[in-house]
């Protein structure tokens, strides 16, 4: 009963994909489900939102797609045809020139999308075609790791830059890490391509060790600490619209904020926690690694990188300086959690636990508000994600 109860949400959230696609690559790439209206068309209080044609979301489209096709092939084969077809359209708008013209962030992001996308439509179709397709996109995101190390007090390297010369490390303020690494690691395992599975696989050896480092610094608890920071973020790379008196002020902030956390060499720090002004809750980060480390883990067959992914789990069900489960309804002393339209209901993870100010340390208080312990999807479904991998 539960399985089909979850392949009915499946199939509710790929309606939706499928649904609200224009067919040419535009989609509404963002919305926000926070008014309720009549349900009737045209009504002064529709809610209206731009589309937009983005290469990481189309790609990310097609690999869920590609997933609800295999899914739903032997319950439903003409939606799993759907799924199909629309997941290998979604792919082209995010791989031809254009969606490579239009991912113009964070590189790394991008080309994990593209080997997720590519591994699923494999899986799919059986098509070795979509693996020789994204192999210079491997080669680019293998290009992205930090392979020497940075810092003098600390010394990390194996984490992943935004792109392929900056030397900027990855800092998320949500849960997209896993693109990086779960890409890498689902593309390293199926390619034909033996050299680049051998490096792929041991750019995921190095990401290992790089998780194995950072646990240490949260101990004894586990919990994998936020991003490498570079102090000069803010003055090197400022907004264009942004005063100089805006810049004084965000730029001390920033300052203040990096220096709390773990100290590099003069220019790189370690936060424990994320820098609040770029996010506030704080369990997206940690289980998007941990989502990496049980895949990696089965690869590799490591068995302490499967035991960090156990930890990420057990710090939000307890395992904390507040001995507070934060799925509400699961362990003991859990807070109520904000809720926009419902009353609290089992189950329910939030954003999570978060800093205080510019502090750089855990602090989960008896107040019930946005967003740390705002209910949200995300964190729920990366949950469930990661217990899938632990049959």
């Amino acid at each position: 009963e539960l399985a089909d109860r979850l392949l009915a949400e499946a199939r509710w959230g790929l309606q939706w994909l499928l649904r609200t696609a224009f067919g040419d690559g535009y989609r509404p790439c963002w919305s926000q489900l926070s008014v309720w209206t009549r349900n009737i068309e045209n009504a002064p209080d529709d809610v209206f939102r731009d589309a937009r044609r983005g290469a990481f979301t189309n790609l990310m489209a097609a690999a869920a797609e590609a997933k609800g096709a295999i899914a739903f092939r032997s319950i439903d084969p003409y939606f799993a045809d759907w799924c199909l077809r629309s997941a290998a359209r979604d792919f082209e708008f995010g791989t031809d020139s254009q969606g490579q013209a239009m991912a113009s962030g964070c590189r790394a992001e991008y080309y994990g999308a593209v080997l997720l996308a590519a591994s699923a439509l494999y899986d799919a179709t059986g098509e070795e075609e979509y693996l020789r397709r994204v192999e210079s996109f491997a080669e680019r995101l293998l290009a992205c790791q930090q392979t020497t190390p940075v810092g003098e007090a600390f010394r990390l390297s194996g984490y992943f830059n935004k792109d392929e010369t900056s030397g900027r490390p990855l800092a998320y303020p949500d849960e997209h890490e896993h693109t990086v690494g779960l890409g890498l690691t689902r593309f390293g395992q199926r390619t034909k391509n033996d050299a680049l599975r051998a490096g792929c696989k041991a750019a995921v050896q190095r990401y290992g060790e790089y998780l194995r480092a950072i646990t240490k610094v949260n101990a004894p608890y586990g919990v994998l600490p936020a991003y490498i920071f570079d102090i000069h973020e803010i003055r090197d790379h400022r907004p264009e619209k942004m005063t100089d008196e805006q810049f004084e002020a965000e730029n001390a902030r920033w300052q203040a904020q990096l220096k709390n956390g773990v100290r590099m060499d003069d220019r790189h720090y370690l936060r424990r926690m994320p820098a609040p002004q770029r996010l506030m809750g704080y369990f997206l980060p940690p289980l998007s690694r941990a989502k990496i480390a049980s895949e990696a883990a089965q690869w590799l067959g490591a068995d302490d990188l499967r035991d960090i992914a156990v930890r990420q789990l057990e710090w939000i069900l307890g395992f904390n300086p507040f001995s507070s489960s934060c799925v509400y309804g699961e362990g003991h002393n859990c807070h109520p959690l904000y809720v926009g339209f419902s009353g609290q209901f089992t189950g329910a993870v939030p954003c999570g636990i978060k800093s205080f100010g510019d502090d750089d340390a855990p602090y989960w208080p008896t107040a019930t508000n946005a967003i740390y312990k705002e209910v949200c999807v995300i964190p729920a479904s990366l949950f469930l994600w990661i217990m899938g991998d632990f049959e």
